[in-house]
């Protein structure tokens, strides 16, 4: 392909529409110290690039996402399979068969437990927030009023709710039974 098909001066790339400038770049030391970059160090061999790391998720996701579930640390049961094909890419399915409770996750004991998970304003002005571990100690003491109330896996359980913390605490209490 010639030069003049594969750019032109007035911005626009012939084969994927205008090139865009970013608004920012990160520097080498900020890209070191991201999750994905501290990722692709774990999993790929030194010297490997972000390439690399997308070729891997490409060519071979029966391994890349089980990777992507260990080195998260998500808690449950991943399954023996990894990735499932479906008849379109949007149909694919990663860890499958894997099983997990999410309110778990999120309210995992992890680095940063004291730090805000919540912060919201009441319609009078005043503030409210919430730590990680306040969220986990309230969303552990209703969902023991929901299990005492006869709540159980499989229950579903209904609300109307404003926007508040209290609604995220009810939502988790439920999702953590």
């Amino acid at each position: 392909m010639s030069e003049a098909a594969t750019s032109t001066t007035d911005g626009n790339d012939p084969l994927v529409g205008p090139v865009i400038t970013p608004l920012w770049t990160p520097s080498p030391e900020r890209i070191s110290q991201s999750q994905m970059d501290q990722f692709r160090r774990a999993v790929l061999a030194e010297g490997a690039g972000v390439e690399d790391l997308w070729r891997f998720s490409v060519d071979d996701p029966d391994r890349f996402w089980p990777a992507v579930w260990d080195w998260c640390g998500v808690i449950g049961d991943r399954g023996a399979v990894g990735y499932r094909a479906g008849p379109a890419f949007w149909e694919a399915r990663f860890c499958p068969d894997a099983t997990l409770n999410v309110a778990e996750n999120l309210l995992a004991d992890r680095h940063g437990a004291a730090e805000v998970a919540i912060i919201a304003w009441r319609e009078d002005g005043q503030e409210q927030r919430l730590t990680w571990v306040e969220l986990r100690q309230q969303v552990a003491a209703l969902a023991a009023v929901f299990t005492e109330a006869g709540v159980g896996p499989g229950d579903r359980v209904a609300a109307w709710m404003p926007h508040i913390p209290e609604t995220v605490v009810a939502f988790l209490a439920a999702a953590a039974i």
